[in-house]
């Protein structure tokens, strides 16, 4: 598998891995019409070109097929980070959390920031991220709780460590 930069032609693509991820995978921590609410059946494709065109997004691809994607805002907010829902725990996710950590470090990001949901919390909280706050977002008319998470990133310097005489 190797991580990509995102071809517009993968949208539709990767607007039903995200539809199906959600529907799957976030069962056991949101209800049916949030679920609905977070996911419709029907996305806004061009909204979606235009997101993911904008920000830095990548793609894990395996033999030409996407089992996952996410999206880094220039501000160093990460948008949506997806695995296909039968490629779970395989390190896809972690594979695209460090290539848009290293993204966001080679554009001077000092912090990396994302609205976890309550079933991606865990997975942020053990790879360095910490909660700021608990928010709720409004989708459809339908109130989803989520967490904002941050993480510092910190440029290792050469000289680190090393004390002055």
């Amino acid at each position: 598998m190797k991580i990509r930069a995102y071809e517009p032609v993968e949208t539709e693509i990767l607007m039903k891995l995200f539809r199906d991820s959600v529907h799957a995978i976030a069962v056991d921590d949101y209800g049916p019409e949030e679920l609905r609410a977070w996911a419709p059946a029907t996305l806004d494709r061009l909204a979606w070109d235009r997101r993911l065109a904008r920000n830095f997004s990548l793609v894990a691809d395996d033999a030409g097929r996407p089992a996952g994607f996410a999206e880094l805002t220039n501000a160093g907010h990460i948008d949506m980070l997806f695995v296909d829902k039968d490629r779970q725990r395989q390190g896809i996710a972690s594979a695209l959390l460090c290539a848009l950590e290293s993204a966001a470090r080679g554009r001077g990001v000092r912090c990396l920031t994302v609205d976890a949901s309550r079933t991606a919390r865990a997975f942020f909280e053990a790879r360095g991220f910490a909660i700021a706050r608990r928010q709720f977002v409004v989708r459809s008319g339908v109130r989803l709780e989520n967490f904002r998470m941050e993480k510092g990133l910190w440029r290792r310097s050469l000289t680190a460590g090393l004390g002055r005489r």
